[in-house]
């Protein structure tokens, strides 16, 4: 039975939805993302929207601006979003506007009574031991751990809530300490930022009805505004009118936001659960255009659903038409993979098949040749000649067989056999590679449960006496090795477990969030020491972190372009350390709590511009913000692609509240693929290959000492020849080199310190590229040639 029909009821029994403090709220099991009111926004050159009004500064911190007397320059743009402070540099904004939106903003004002004397002045604070939750007047009780000279203090704080506003609720202490600070209105359940409304709004004033009403709409929270418009409707009869036109707008508004919903799940894979909530879109009052939209998506899905059980039909018909007994034979394990492994995603590889399916000038071998060529190549490269298409599927087996395989004899056994196999070469050789299965199988896994898994098959300077490397993976709805997903590699703080990584980013399975939502795969891997009492800068911390992601990519269809790096406070630490020293491996750093210490205080001036940086801290964490701040500061005077959020009066956190944000951040980033010159500091001689260079037997750097240089350039000297220009302190360099990088049709020139090394041209060769592609398992970006210069 075709694989669509198959899984589809199960979408219907799992629909996915978000907790409430995570700002999301559910209508037919599709979650909806709310936005917040401001009076301005910045756009940046990676077209990052930053709400809040923006204004330029000298600094990140006063403890840094100009002296006085000196010319002053306003480098850096600082957002303000009332909640948070977003630091930008000046020269990455592209359009700054104060007024992006003039409406009124709806603002609730609870009055509190102080409960006890101000006398602790605040100047950094640890983070939250106890939380109790709001009540309905908005007050809780919270343990704070303030560090003082004595060490870890425990300060019972009461809070009381003083303004409801649309984006964010203002918290004030009402005893102890003089402390403001805000949390996002969405972290507040639904029920009870409606009852903490009720108890200062007059609920006979129509003005008051109707300004909760404005406000839930300015909040983004549609149904609750739809609610309060039919009650406002009810208890004021003159209203109706009004309510049920502004209704109308809000319908509106929440149709496009589950339409946009339903595209993104679409992008991100999970077409079953798009395909299931497109039938059960609403229809009533909304508007012809996006009622248009919804029927074009079933529509695709209901042809898709159609094409595929044809397909797999015509394939067995066809097959019964080959006379050839052998031949027959040897097809039916194609048709058998395509019949267990079709669905929507895989579905368009049988493009090319299913245009001339019908076609009776076209033979049924040719048929066949171009469905199972597809299949194994791509809809773009299908070729039509059936024993072409038999070798493609053996040179499949034998990659595979090669990229599984430990010992180096038998891989060379296996390569001969590649390179005996008609018709096969490097050029076949990288069309398999996108559509190839697993490297290694992972039974019992599932989407949405979180598993611990050990490394297999290390590679790459093992360290001596190492223990086997594990990590924790979470896989996204839906996940289908057909479809290639991005990844979140998250780094646990010392406190905690590895798995609390997973449930920050993508939940679990009974209450899916973000990573879910967007199709990321988590993974974090146990990158510390039992004894570790801090971040430890180790070479075995790095093995660990760049091992994790060996594996996943052998194991998931992981897109390599688009791996992000992340952490909670030391993970945050060692986010700065892991992302500076191999920026080669990352499309993005997120460092949340963390701190710039040590090495990548010393690694960070040639290493931090070939990265995005989305950096996240609290005001009032001990003293980070004003440790980490001259080296952000730097990173921006020079213009590299940093944002700095400061969340005003907060301590240290996890920052939940930007999550939609790094997302939305995380969709417009991609690592750089084939920079032509690279300039990069290494202090440790196993941090040596970075792109395509690789620099062997690095002499060692003590953390006293200086960072070594590694440097290399790529030059079209003429067009008769291209120059590579090496520079480092080792004496043998590999060089990785791809078409992209290097026309394969002219002379390669390499020097190394002055001297020429090499003076030849370049061939793809398929040893070079299966090695690449095993010792890295990067699919997005395989080298095709490689030169031993020594």
């Amino acid at each position: 039975m075709f694989t669509l029909r198959r899984c589809l009821h199960r979408c219907l029994h799992r629909c996915l939805h978000c907790c409430l403090h995570c700002g999301i709220f559910l209508l037919a099991g599709l979650v909806v993302l709310p936005h917040c009111v401001f009076a301005g926004e910045v756009r940046l050159k990676n077209d990052t929207v930053i709400k809040g009004n923006p204004v330029q500064i000298q600094a990140v911190s006063k403890s840094i601006q100009a002296n006085a007397g000196e010319v002053t320059v306003y480098p850096i743009t600082l957002v303000d979003g009332g909640m948070v402070r977003y630091y930008v540099p000046t020269r990455n904004v592209v359009d700054a506007n104060r007024d992006a939106l003039l409406s009124s903003v709806e603002k609730f004002k609870m009055p509190q009574r102080k409960t006890g004397p101000r006398t602790v002045t605040l100047g950094s604070i640890g983070r939250f031991l106890e939380t109790s939750q709001f009540n309905a007047k908005g007050r809780r009780q919270v343990v704070l751990g303030l560090d003082t000279a004595r060490g870890l203090r425990e300060l019972h704080i009461d809070q009381g809530i003083v303004e409801i506003a649309p984006q964010y609720l203002t918290v004030q202490a009402l005893n102890e300490l003089a402390w403001e600070y805000s949390i996002a209105t969405t972290s507040i359940p639904t029920s009870l930022l409606d009852a903490m409304i009720r108890e200062v709004t007059d609920q006979k004033s129509q003005n008051d009805r109707f300004a909760i009403a404005r406000f839930y709409v300015q909040a983004e929270l549609y149904l609750q505004a739809l609610q309060e418009l039919e009650s406002v409707a009810k208890d004021f009869p003159d209203l109706k009118e009004r309510s049920e036109m502004l209704a109308l707008e809000v319908r509106q508004l929440l149709a496009q936001r589950l339409l946009d919903e339903l595209t993104r799940r679409q992008q991100s894979g999970q077409h079953y659960l798009a395909f299931s909530k497109a039938k059960q879109f609403p229809t009533e009052q909304m508007s012809a255009a996006i009622l248009r939209q919804v029927r074009e998506i079933l529509a695709e899905y209901n042809q898709a659903q159609d094409s595929g059980e044809l397909a797999l039909a015509l394939l067995g018909e066809l097959q019964a038409e080959i006379k050839d007994e052998t031949l027959r034979d040897s097809l039916r394990p194609f048709r058998s993979e395509i019949s267990d492994s079709l669905n929507f995603e895989s579905l368009k590889r049988l493009r090319p098949f299913l245009t001339l399916a019908e076609d009776k000038t076209v033979a049924a071998e040719e048929k066949l040749a171009l469905a199972y060529s597809a299949w194994v190549i791509g809809d773009t490269n299908a070729i039509g000649r059936l024993d072409q298409t038999v070798n493609l599927w053996q040179a499949r087996f034998l990659m595979m067989n090669y990229l599984r395989t430990v010992d180096e004899q038998e891989r060379k056994l296996i390569l001969a056999d590649l390179l005996r196999t008609e018709g096969v070469g490097p050029a076949s050789v990288m069309q398999l590679i996108p559509f190839l299965p697993p490297v290694i199988e992972t039974p019992g896994i599932k989407a949405g449960e979180a598993l611990r898994i050990q490394v297999d098959n290390e590679i790459g300077g093992v360290p001596e006496d190492s223990e086997p490397v594990h990590y924790h993976v979470l896989l996204p709805t839906e996940y289908s090795p057909h479809h290639t997903y991005p990844v979140v590699v998250a780094l646990h703080s010392l406190e905690r477990e590895p798995e609390w990584e997973l449930r920050w980013w993508g939940g679990t399975l009974e209450e899916p969030l973000q990573a879910q939502r967007h199709g990321y795969i988590v993974i974090a891997p146990e990158y510390n020491s039992e004894s570790d009492q801090t971040y430890s800068y180790s070479p075995l911390t790095h093995y660990r972190v760049l091992q994790s992601i060996r594996d996943a990519r052998r194991r998931f269809n992981v897109d390599s372009d688009r791996i992000f790096l992340s952490g909670h406070g030391t993970g945050g630490e060692a986010c700065f350390d892991i992302g500076l020293s191999h920026p080669d491996v990352f499309a993005g750093v997120i460092p949340i709590s963390g701190q710039i210490e040590n090495f990548s205080k010393l690694n960070w001036r040639r290493n931090a511009g070939y990265l995005p940086w989305y950096v996240i801290g609290g005001q009032l964490d001990r003293d980070k913000f004003e440790r980490n701040a001259p080296t952000l500061n730097s990173m921006m005077l020079r213009g590299d692609d940093v944002i700095l959020a400061e969340y005003v009066g907060r301590g240290y956190e996890s920052f939940y509240t930007e999550i939609h944000r790094l997302f939305a951040w995380m969709e417009l980033h991609e690592r750089q693929r084939y920079p032509r010159e690279i300039e990069i500091s290494t202090l440790r001689p196993n941090n040596n290959r970075f792109y395509w260079l690789k620099a062997h037997t690095i002499p060692d750097v003590k953390f006293t000492g200086s960072p070594r240089t590694i440097s290399g350039s790529i030059k079209d000297g003429s067009d008769r020849w291209t120059t590579i220009a090496i520079n480092s302190p080792a004496k043998e360099h590999t060089i990785w080199l791809s078409p992209d990088m290097v026309d394969f049709n002219l002379r390669v020139q390499v020097t190394v310190k002055g001297r020429r090394k090499f003076n030849d041209f370049v061939e793809s060769d398929v040893e070079a590229i299966l090695e690449d592609l095993r010792q890295r398992g990067d699919r997005q970006k395989v080298y095709q040639a490689r030169l031993e210069v020594k």
